[in-house]
């Protein structure tokens, strides 16, 4: 999982703050709840027991199961293309990719707060739902061809049903505002929220959020002329400096006319230009799961084959550098550029020291053997620093 995951996984609290707001209802003006099955259905969640949903939406087929409780997040989240569970207790957010076992962890920032404020604010809603004293009505609705009683509650927002079959089990609500209708099947909603359901598992592997694999940026066309984008192919000087993380203890030999640039666990080395494909990096990610190396390397090329769809041309096929006494294994393949122009080649090697995966990735354009090259020398040269 790379750091597009990452955000990809963000987005999913929008997703949820919209199912939380569908179960929500304000206050109304009556009394004489107790004649009334929704009431019954939350009475017994509250602020104190947290909530557990687990819930359809109809129109996007999306699965999400929630718990909430206090500070703490849970969501799991399922559709047709995507399966991610994300875990926060308002500090850091992690986002994991159930197929590859492995993750990515966040500081919460303002972005992140804002989502988390509104589920919040949804949440306190569902928990008022048994003590607010709402103008509820009856009635019987139909719904994919079916009948069902319903409990209607309205505000100046949202008007909100409670669909119950024959045997009284609340199985949808339906949410209608002014101009849109969304509807919910409900599988469960209850307050039975584990005391461990909000610790990350221990057989997966997290990272830090670094990306592994950018969409690579291409030099920018004018449009005033046929000029066509040209391969970016690195000059070397030919002579050798030592790039080292002091932080971590670590290092390996770079070209001195390359760029590098240190972000905590990564170090990225740029071939061409700064910021700029083609690089490669070298970063660290923690084996909380007891993964080898080919199984860590068999869940990104799952993940590949499923990311890039389409556009793979060829792979994820296994290879290995030979480094003096070390054999590091990997993975590469070759993808297409979004717009189907270029071709890309994409490279992952990992080895296994101590409790840390070290992985080394890279990404340049078909036809480029410098930065190949330059790759292989810095995995050949790396090295731990004393301590």
């Amino acid at each position: 999982m790379n750091k597009t995951s990452l955000k990809h996984g963000l987005g999913l609290l929008l997703c949820v703050a919209l199912t939380v707001v569908l179960c929500a209802c304000g206050s109304g003006t009556k009394e004489g709840t107790n004649t009334f099955r929704t009431p019954e259905v939350f009475k017994d969640i509250s602020k104190r027991t947290g909530i557990h949903m687990d819930v359809v939406l109809e129109e996007e087929d999306k699965a999400i199961e929630l718990y909430r409780k206090k500070n703490d997040l849970y969501v799991n989240y399922e559709d047709e293309e995507t399966s991610m569970i994300l875990i926060t207790d308002g500090k850091i957010v992690t986002v994991l990719d159930p197929q590859t076992k492995t993750g990515e962890q966040a500081e919460v920032d303002e972005s992140i707060q804002e989502e988390l404020d509104t589920i919040e604010k949804s949440v306190g809603n569902i928990y008022k739902i048994a003590k607010a004293d709402a103008d509820w009505k009856k009635g019987v609705v139909k719904h994919n061809g079916m009948e069902y009683e319903s409990e209607e509650v309205e505000n100046e927002k949202q008007k909100t049903q409670f669909l119950y079959n024959d045997d009284g089990e609340l199985v949808y609500i339906i949410a209608e505002t002014d101009d849109e209708t969304s509807a919910m099947e409900i599988k469960e909603i209850d307050n039975k929220v584990p005391d461990d359901i909000f610790e990350v598992p221990n057989n997966y592997t997290i990272g830090g959020g670094q990306d592994t694999s950018p969409e690579p940026q291409t030099d920018i066309d004018d449009g005033k002329s046929d000029k066509k984008q040209t391969t970016r192919i690195p000059t070397p000087s030919g002579k050798e400096v030592t790039f080292t993380n002091h932080d971590h203890g670590y290092q390996f030999s770079v070209d001195s006319a390359y760029d590098t640039e240190i972000d905590n666990y990564s170090m990225k080395v740029y071939t061409y230009k700064s910021g700029q494909v083609p690089f490669f990096s070298l970063s660290l990610m923690q084996n909380r799961s007891g993964q080898s190396d080919e199984e860590l390397l068999e869940g990104v090329a799952a993940n590949i084959i499923k990311r890039e769809g389409d556009k793979l041309v060829k792979g994820p096929i296994s290879n290995t550098v030979q480094a003096g006494s070390r054999k590091v294994k990997g993975i590469e393949w070759i993808y297409k550029s979004e717009d189907g122009t270029k071709e890309y080649v994409g490279v992952q090697y990992t080895e296994l020291i101590g409790t840390f995966f070290y992985s080394w990735t890279a990404v340049y354009e078909k036809g480029d053997t410098v930065t190949p090259a330059a790759l292989e020398r810095a995995i050949s040269t790396f090295e731990m620093l004393a301590t």
